[in-house]
């Protein structure tokens, strides 16, 4: 049953883990795909994925912390595909470690792509979906935004202000804006070990879907 036949679904964050299988999954519930990323030939492997399967999607490069690329997005799709239904605000970093040997760019950085992103996909994208009748934004947050984390500060930050974000931005548009929340993803049972003490370890960072 292709419940999203005749849609067009914007996910970013699209080259791997969640951001991928929610590109694969539209695609087969029958949206036309267009799957963003940093990463081109990884978010490009997953959209030939996708086509060599009989559906539909293409490849953009995006990073979602720049308004102007956002801005030139939109505009692809305006231009391309003349509407948009559904934004996946998936794109997100991680930084883990302790927060004293957290770096002010180290933060800057997380809260650019996983906070910021959000708000500028939400802006970018609203008028856009207004314009095309109907809509859904789904922001992508986790368990690491409702509780503390010794090791993965700057995330928790991040994670739980998009939620925040989401329920002043659900005021605003009243067609459709929905907020993914409590995901327990591979990554975050990964860090998870992590979570409730100081492990004097060495931080790193990772980028993900």
């Amino acid at each position: 049953m292709q419940r999203l036949k005749n849609r067009v679904a914007l996910i970013t964050g699209a080259a791997s883990g969640i951001g991928r299988a929610t590109a694969e999954t539209l695609a087969r519930e029958g949206a036309r795909v267009i799957a963003t990323d940093r990463n081109q030939a990884g978010v490009q492997a997953v959209v030939t994925g996708i086509q060599n399967a009989g559906l539909q999607a293409r490849a953009l490069s995006q990073d979602v912390a720049s308004e102007t690329v956002w801005a030139d997005v939109i505009a692809d799709i305006r231009l391309h595909e003349g509407a948009l239904h559904v934004v996946v605000n998936n794109a997100g970093i991680a930084w883990a470690g302790s927060i004293l040997d957290m770096s002010l760019d180290d933060w800057r950085k997380q809260q650019a792509i996983n906070l910021e992103g959000v708000f500028l996909g939400i802006r970018s994208a609203v008028p856009l979906m207004r314009d095309s009748g109907s809509g859904s934004i789904i922001n992508v947050s986790s368990v690491a935004g409702l509780k503390g984390s010794a090791t993965l500060a700057g995330y928790c930050a991040t994670k739980g202000g998009a939620s925040s974000h989401q329920r002043s931005g659900a005021r605003v548009c009243s067609f459709g804006l929905e907020h993914s929340s409590e995901l327990g993803t591979p990554r975050h049972h990964r860090y998870e070990h992590l979570a409730d003490r100081d492990t004097g370890g060495d931080a790193h960072r990772e980028q993900f879907g």
